[in-house]
């Protein structure tokens, strides 16, 4: 399942008012996601002059995203403000936790010196498919609390919709509750099919 991380600036993580390129480097689990695209975001184009975005090395192998660089050209510089600087699409391909790790976050002003950055770094959990409670276990306590949910999803509550989408179809409903039933009943007989399987 694909899902989109902004990287953004903003007086939070910077002691500066105007930028004029930034450069970030970064690092993730491979065996928990893939990176899809790095694409730079809206902050530095809305100066309205020309920027000059450089596309990253992506190495979903070794688990890192070198090299996303984007400048303004002829010195001019951004906005004030907070703004989107870059727009990471990952793809979920297993359950498990990753970290996401600036090793790089370079900002310039228009003389060309560092900005101080603070970098704050995040983690991204991807729960199994069909544990619907978060208790790292798939079992019939998964299966009545979804039984619940769909019910009456005002009264109950689960803690993950993506585990408990089991047959992807975008919907959470009877059928897999259906599905979460039988799996958990006839152990290997049936499968759970989550859309980040």
């Amino acid at each position: 399942k694909e899902f989109v991380v902004n990287v953004t600036v903003g007086n939070e993580t910077v002691e500066a008012s105007t930028i004029m390129s930034n450069q970030i480097d970064f690092t993730f689990n491979p065996n928990v996601l893939q990176v899809v695209s790095v694409v730079s975001g809206p902050y530095l184009p809305s100066s309205g002059y020309p920027t000059f975005p450089m596309e990253p090395t992506i190495d979903n192998i070794n688990g890192t995203v070198i090299g996303a660089a984007e400048a303004i050209s002829g010195g001019h510089v951004a906005p004030n403000g907070t703004g989107v600087i870059w727009i990471i699409t990952f793809n979920a391909t297993a359950a498990g936790t990753s970290n996401i790790t600036f090793t790089r976050a370079t900002l310039l002003n228009p003389e060309l010196e560092e900005i101080t950055v603070a970098k704050i770094n995040g983690t991204v959990d991807i729960g199994i498919c069909g544990d619907v409670n978060c208790d790292k276990t798939v079992d019939m306590s998964d299966a009545i609390d979804l039984l619940y949910y769909v019910g009456d999803p005002e009264q109950y509550t689960i803690c993950n919709e993506c585990a408990a989408d089991v047959n992807c179809d975008k919907r959470l409903n009877m059928s897999d509750v259906r599905a979460l039933l039988y799996y958990v009943g006839y152990p290997g007989q049936y499968e759970l099919n989550c859309c980040w399987s």
